[in-house]
């Protein structure tokens, strides 16, 4: 066994931007050393993929010296909801979520539904979108359920019943 410290600093929320970014460079670093060692990368593309990671932090600033700019955006969506409302009208296997409710796998479980929720808080510059799905279902078998159902002419949702409905496993 063994690790990689990553030294990033104290954690201070539950999931920091600090701790992931700097969990995604070490694994970066990790796969340039790897793809290195096996033979799979030469030193230029070695030194090329190591330079452009430290341009990371230039590239955040920019994001941050945009704040403003993010914030006008996120006024400007601030109605969101009816934007997702609209664009999955008709659709059975999304729903997105009233006011107030967040998606949970357990509501999806077993069904082809992805479920959406946002909260946005327009004075703040933030919106925040989350899904639920049942990946088992809605991963790739159940795409090549709905895919046969389109080419015989079936609903696309044939086939898909929500959790209640199914057997529980003995």
């Amino acid at each position: 066994d063994c690790g990689i410290y990553t030294h990033a600093g104290p954690e201070i929320g539950v999931a920091s931007t600090k701790a992931f970014t700097t969990q995604l460079t070490v694994l970066a670093c990790l796969a340039i050393v790897l793809a290195r060692a096996q033979g799979n990368i030469s030193r230029e593309r070695e030194a090329e993929l190591a330079n452009s990671l430290t341009e990371i932090p230039a590239r955040a600033a920019e994001v941050l010296n945009q704040a403003e700019h993010i914030k006008e955006l996120s006024q400007e969506i601030a109605d969101a909801r009816d934007v997702l409302e609209s664009t999955y009208s008709g659709e059975a296997s999304v729903v997105v979520l009233p006011s107030g409710q967040w998606p949970s796998v357990a509501a999806v479980r077993g069904t082809n539904r992805c479920d959406i929720g946002l909260i946005g808080a327009p004075p703040h510059g933030r919106l925040m979108i989350s899904s639920a799905i049942d990946n088992l279902v809605r991963g790739a078998a159940g795409q090549a359920v709905q895919c046969l159902n389109l080419s015989c002419g079936l609903p696309i949702n044939t086939g898909f019943g929500h959790h209640e409905q199914c057997a529980e496993p003995s």
